[in-house]
């Protein structure tokens, strides 16, 4: 699982840096708001105020994402959690409720990038930093 668990906050982390979205609508992405259109791949969200936002998916992002859910395939398969309306990142444990067809939680997702960020020895890092970042770099090269 350790391995699953990598793929799977290695494309987290990119998702949330890449794209600059929240935390919130990380959690949201199904597989089947991943889609090819006019000659790129392309991510639909869930923004905030319950508008769709749809986003450029960069191919590193996109590569992440291919990786982590091909390791994750035997997982999903063995716990029923699979399926184009399956959330794309979702708990490998659950001890509680055995559950697994979930969505990450936010608060996981704080716990995952700060997990990261302390063994990068960067310090304390939350997401919403990852998406100042984005939000930092998109306007250093003249995007909105």
């Amino acid at each position: 699982m350790a391995c699953c668990e990598g793929a799977r906050d290695y494309a987290l982390l990119l998702v949330l840096l890449r794209l600059g979205v929240r935390a919130s609508e990380a959690c949201a992405i199904r597989r089947s708001s991943i889609r090819h259109t006019k000659g790129r791949w392309v991510v639909t969200l869930k923004v905030k105020g319950g508008r769709e936002r749809t986003l450029p998916l960069p191919n590193d992002v996109k590569a992440a994402i291919d990786a982590y859910v091909a390791i994750d395939a035997s997982r999903r398969a063995l716990v029923h959690s699979g399926g184009a309306d399956a959330p794309l990142f979702q708990p490998h444990v659950n001890y509680r409720t055995l559950v697994f067809d979930r969505p990450l939680s936010t608060r996981m997702v704080g716990y995952i990038v700060g997990r990261w960020a302390d063994f990068a020895g960067i310090g304390k890092l939350s997401p919403h930093d990852l998406r100042r970042t984005a939000i930092t770099r998109a306007l250093d090269q003249g995007l909105s």
